[in-house]
């Protein structure tokens, strides 16, 4: 029997082993990877060697004799992987798996003995050192089930973008599509393999077109293909992406054809597109009318997306820095901020020409050069703006001005025109520019010409070009137009009299009409590439000189055309201006929001109600739940997001569904306004937490990470919440609680944390208080962090269960206090205690008291600047103590005035924040008692900003 099993798995590993062998010849001459779902083999073929390998598993036997046959088997498993539970699902369908533990490990090895022989390729990036066993099979697979829909609706969303791109290299494509990415968590985990992600796009999209060398075994790619339109959403989107991405290689290999000769498309592509992205930040100006005579000015920022995808380290620097535009204040604006849409701020001081309009707070080279030298306004001393119809102003680039038309010069000098040209004095709510008013005649007479040349203007008559038809996305309404990729781009030219011929050059391509009418000419530019473009226009036309005397004139115009890649939907920005949505931090988590960490800003009109929630999606994309969070009134208050969760018990109501989500999105619905669908990073641990109600409340632990065995439960109770004690918990199956408090798994760097609070008869308040037994100071450092660790354990954890999230607190301050009570002394925690809850001035005058005499005035001066060492910005608030702190000659040491703020006003991330010099840093804050208390005091004073000043503590 066994005999005869092993001669057939034999069988299929030489058959695998032959064709593995051939095909990775042809991919190292081609470069190229190879994936093991590239076996070719049936379905039927499949099936009889799983059923064989179960067999041979059931003999007790290793996956080192048949190695191939198990990388084989794992990734078909991983192309059915629904993104919940891996090993779960896979020790379900391999039954006798978990009776040798080692073998998560030997299955590894399997893949890497494969990556070894036959240049398989390897899985990289964060998610792929995470789950380092698991990410080799759903790899393989290339392209899961369910992710297959949801890769095929972003090519969709990006598919003018991704066809611009078909000449660049794998790598790229992967990094522009993830730099993109607004599907679950799961998809996020496959576009970091950037390189991977570019491999199946070109052979997706190639399908049905010539291509010698095909990046996918034809069966591998047509059992994809076969899968993915199946379902019919997803047809059509990849249909749509390919007819796209076609129209882009025919028309490239045209312009190769055409001007080249030989293939410099794509580098010339490639150069096109950078002037176009780098183009597209470049800031504008508009005018709007406060009434009658004033003006107010608003500078507006397009969004940074498309700088970001020129390179990795742009996207880095735009995400992890903060910015502020100096003409509109001191605000610094959050992380991100410039990639979500575009941003419009009113002008208070008028922008200096010689500089970016936008500062970072950190410097990089290459962004420096950039923003010197796209974004900043255009050059005084004077800048013109036509008015329309609405009485807001545009900004006109070109200093022409047409008959018929009103403007408005803006200048940093007192402007005179001359009293031939009819103007008045306009206010303009900025400081260090003057502004006039005025309107050009349909016939403006000789002297009102002079007066206009005199300013810097000209005045446009026998020639004008402007765009029709399709829309541009941008037109100033004189000569700069941006129009998006694969736009059909049309203009129309009119002059002032007879035109003997009229002549358009597009670059080296030239158009020449006879024309003798004076009625506008329609003129189509097709779609040009990704770029920048000149379009001069130039006509030679009949000109009655003096009135008696007839000569050949010319006149010229030229218009600006950029053309940029087209974004079809762009996460969080509405397709209007009627509701407007950011938050801080600019990319929140789920947990961070959750536990009103999160300030999210609703600007919108005034007395309009907004309904806002959480909606939450599985590993897959389909939805579970949601979580209400009410409705705002909009202009909704700063802190609107953390009285709505304190209202009601809404995690613990929805911790079933929260617990199963795989990705999330803020949605605030404001019906005819708008629906912005605002992404949320959510993290997908290996190591999790499910819940249930039934008759009570269950939990289910779910491990995915590269343990084998050594997985650990601990349990603290609310009333003991720094005592765990190890408890047997089986993976896998639910299992009721009838302990409430915390339970923390844990296997090597990974862990998982929940606080379950089932519901039970309450016999008194004190039962419901639950209040915890720590009495006594710590004694030494590590005491000390491993009450922070427990802090942070507790603060982290996911909550189940009626008045979780009140318990949980209940225990939090039990903490908290014994870590003042250490860090400050007993006495000191005594005065708190009885000074908690009255009047705040009567807490400050109490705690000021408990100094020492010599430091009395310390106390005074820290608590007089408690609101500046409590700060939106841990570097004002250190530097504001450590200010106060030399001045009384009590510290000088600028990391441990930081490390005392962030120890008692947040302890909770204080061990992630000084990281592996945590004991040390604690020593010396044991040094310097009176600075540990004199932050104390600022964070009780300051305790209602702390909440919002703890976002910004994020390095």
């Amino acid at each position: 029997m066994l005999s005869k099993l092993a001669s057939r798995l034999d069988q299929w590993e030489r058959k695998l082993e032959s064709h593995f062998e051939t095909l990775a010849a042809t991919r190292h001459l081609e470069g190229q990877p190879v994936f093991a779902l590239e076996h070719e083999l049936s379905e039927g073929e499949v099936t009889a060697i799983a059923t064989d390998l179960r067999e041979w598993l059931s003999m007790g036997e290793s996956l080192r004799h048949h190695w191939l046959l198990w990388v084989i088997y794992a990734t078909e498993l991983g192309y059915d992987y629904d993104g919940l539970e891996f090993w779960h699902s896979f020790e379900r369908r391999t039954p006798h798996w978990r009776s040798d533990p080692t073998r998560r490990s030997q299955l590894r090895w399997c893949f890497i003995r494969f990556q070894s022989a036959y240049g398989g390729f390897q899985p990289s990036g964060p998610w792929a050192s995470q789950f380092s066993i698991i990410a080799w099979p759903i790899t393989h697979a290339l392209l899961p089930k369910d992710l297959q829909q949801q890769l095929a609706r972003l090519l969709y969303e990006e598919r003018y973008l991704v066809a611009e791109l078909a000449g660049s290299s794998p790598s790229q494509v992967g990094r522009v599509l993830r730099l993109y990415a607004h599907g679950s968590a799961r998809l996020v985990n496959l576009l970091e393999q950037e390189e991977l992600v570019g491999w199946i796009v070109g052979a997706l999209l190639r399908k049905g077109s010539e291509s010698n060398q095909p990046t996918l075994a034809p069966t591998a790619l047509a059992r994809i293909i076969q899968d993915l339109e199946s379902r019919r959403d997803a047809r059509a989107w990849l249909h749509e992406a390919r007819k796209v991405a076609d129209a882009v290689a025919v028309r490239a290999a045209s312009v190769r054809l055409n001007r080249h000769g030989v293939s410099k498309v794509a580098d010339s592509a490639s150069t096109a597109l950078r002037e176009a992205q780098m183009r597209s930040i470049r800031p504008s100006l508009r005018v709007t009318r406060n009434d009658a005579a004033s003006w107010q000015c608003t500078l507006e920022l397009p969004s940074f997306s498309g700088i970001a995808t020129l390179d990795p380290k742009f996207a880095s620097f735009l995400r992890e820095n903060r910015c502020t535009v100096p003409s509109a204040g001191t605000t610094w604006y959050p992380r991100g901020w410039l990639l979500n849409g575009g941003q419009r701020r009113k002008v208070i001081e008028w922008p200096d020409p010689s500089k970016p309009v936008l500062r970072f707070e950190a410097w990089d080279g290459a962004i420096h050069h950039i923003l010197q030298s796209e974004c900043r306004i255009s050059e005084g001393p004077s800048w013109l703006f036509r008015i329309g119809g609405d009485g807001t102003a545009a900004q006109v680039l070109i200093p022409k001005v047409r008959p018929g038309h009103r403007y408005l010069l803006v200048a940093t000098a007192q402007v005179h025109p001359g009293s031939d040209l009819p103007f008045r004095e306009a206010k303009l709510d900025c400081k260090d520019v003057t502004a006039i008013e005025f309107s050009v005649d349909e016939r403006p007479s000789e002297e009102a010409i002079q007066c206009l040349g005199a300013l810097g203007l000209s005045v446009e008559r026998a020639l004008r070009v402007w765009p029709v038809g399709l829309p541009p996305v941008h037109w100033d309404g004189e000569g700069h137009a941006e129009w998006l990729s694969g736009d059909e781009i049309c203009i129309a030219v009119s002059h002032s009299e007879a035109c003997e011929e009229l002549v358009v050059q597009v670059g080296s391509q030239q158009l020449k009409l006879s024309q003798s009418e004076t009625s506008p000419t329609l003129i189509s530019l097709g779609k040009l590439s990704d770029g920048v473009h000149a379009v001069s226009v130039s006509a030679t036309y009949q000109n009655c000189a003096g009135g008696n005397h007839l000569r050949r004139a010319g006149a010229r115009t030229a218009l600006d055309v950029v053309v940029r890649p087209r974004r079809t939907w762009v996460p969080g920005v509405s397709a209007h201006d009627g509701l407007i949505v950011s938050t801080l931090p600019a990319q929140p988590s789920l947990g961070a929001l959750l536990d009103g960490k999160v300030v999210v800003h609703i600007a919108g009109p005034e007395n309009r109600t907004v309904r806002c929630f959480v909606d939450l999606r599985d590993a897959s994309g389909g939805g579970v739940g949601r979580i209400p969070l009410g409705e705002v009134q909009i202009p909704a208050s700063q802190d609107w997001l953390r009285l709505a969760l304190e209202s009601a018990d809404l995690v613990a109501d929805s911790s079933d569904v929260l617990l199963r989500a795989g990705s999330a999105v803020l949605v605030v619905d404001g019906d005819e306004l708008g629906t912005i669908r605002y992404p949320l990073l959510h993290r997908v641990a290996p190591i999790r937490w499910l819940s249930r109600s039934t008759k009570g409340i269950e939990v289910q632990l779910l491990d995915d990470s590269d343990g084998e065995g050594n997985l650990q439960v601990a349990y603290s109770s609310f009333r003991h919440p720094t005592q765990p004690h190890l408890v047997e918990l089986e993976r896998g199956t639910y299992r009721q609680i009838s302990d409430g408090g915390l339970y923390l798994a844990r296997c090597g760097d990974e862990c998982a944390a929940i606080v379950v609070s089932p519901p039970t008869r309450i016999a008194s308040l004190e039962q419901l208080a639950a209040w915890p037994e720590l009495h006594e100071p710590l004694q030494n450092g590590p005491a000390v962090i491993s009450l922070l660790s427990a802090m942070a354990a507790w603060a982290s954890a996911k909550l189940v269960g009626p008045l979780a999230r009140q318990r949980r607190a209940i225990a939090l301050r039990g903490m908290e206090d014994q870590l003042v009570a250490t860090m400050c002394w007993p006495q000191w925690l005594a005065a708190e205690l009885i000074q908690r809850g009255r009047d705040l001035e009567d807490q400050r005058t109490a705690l000021e008291n408990e100094f020492t005499r010599p430091h009395l005035s310390y106390a005074i001066a820290v608590s007089g600047a408690h609101a500046e060492i409590i700060a939106p910005s841990i570097e004002d608030g250190r530097q504001s103590l450590l200010a106060v702190s030399i001045r009384h000659h009590v510290c000088g040491d600028e990391r441990l005035c930081e490390a005392a703020i962030r120890l008692v006003a947040s302890p909770t991330s204080f061990l992630t924040w000084a990281g592996p010099a945590a004991l040390a840093i604690l020593d010396g804050l044991s040094q310097h008692p009176v600075l540990v208390r004199a932050a104390r005091l600022a964070a009780i004073l300051g305790r209602e900003s702390i909440e919002h000043s703890s976002v910004g503590w994020t390095r």
